[in-house]
């Protein structure tokens, strides 16, 4: 009887520390599924976050397009259904983001194109023009027509010529349907840039330069009534 007691004893005494053991493996896997489930949690936060981000990157560049619209809108009149709202492409229009020249100066264009208007929110804050597309995007655009403020020979009343602007040219033998060849005519060449904000502080940035081309046409005739391209150029900047 006493060995039986005394088996019966160690028998409990031994089954303790394994039931010991036990519940301090069960909460170290509990602990690690919690670590486990919240990395889980964040990474999918943090997916959804960059997937929202690039989709509203992704509408910014639609409403980029808005502001080259409305910078030709400022600068052709056949694009304005009107009078074009720029008064005086000579001079710079601080009221239209309009500037007369291009800078040439060191740090106007970071890497990426973009200038220094554009570069920083406040920056683009600060200029007189900016409107919103109804979406979240607040658009902000400048304009610059490539002309070069150091050119040696620059006319005096500061008309667009080759001797210090970059111009469209048409070609002498284009022709309306029906009439004669047509001169050949110079026009200036402009750059537009486009910051758009959007929400989620997506940002992105859209550079065009326009001008005035007549439409293309079959062995350089122009049918009357066609209306000339003034977006030349397209492209994204990587700011």
């Amino acid at each position: 009887m006493k060995n039986e007691m005394a088996r019966a004893t160690r028998g409990v005494s031994d089954a303790a520390p394994q039931r010991g053991v036990v519940l301090l493996v069960a909460l170290i896997v509990l602990l690690l599924m919690g670590l486990g489930a919240t990395a889980l949690v964040r990474s999918v936060d943090t997916s959804t976050v960059v997937v929202g981000t690039l989709a509203f990157r992704q509408a910014s560049f639609m409403a980029a397009d808005l502001g080259i619209e409305a910078a030709a809108a400022a600068l052709f009149a056949d694009s304005n259904k009107g009078a074009p709202m720029l008064v005086d492409p000579r001079a710079d229009a601080a009221s239209q983001n309009y500037y007369a020249t291009h800078a040439n100066a060191a740090g106007w264009d970071n890497v990426y194109g973009v200038p220094l208007p554009l570069q920083t929110p406040s920056d683009a804050r600060a200029l007189a023009l900016q409107f919103d597309d109804g979406a979240g995007n607040t658009i902000t655009y400048m304009i610059e027509r490539l002309c070069n403020a150091d050119a040696p020979v620059i006319p005096a009343d500061r008309s667009a010529a080759p001797s210090w602007c970059n111009m469209t040219e048409s070609p002498a033998a284009a022709q309306i349907s029906g009439g004669p060849p047509l001169p050949p005519s110079h026009e200036p060449l402009y750059r537009v840039t486009v910051r758009v904000d959007g929400p989620q502080r997506a940002i992105s940035f859209v550079q065009a330069v326009l001008g005035t081309v007549p439409p293309d046409a079959a062995g350089g005739v122009v049918t009357s009534g066609q209306p000339p391209r003034h977006r030349l150029s397209w492209r994204l900047l990587g700011a």
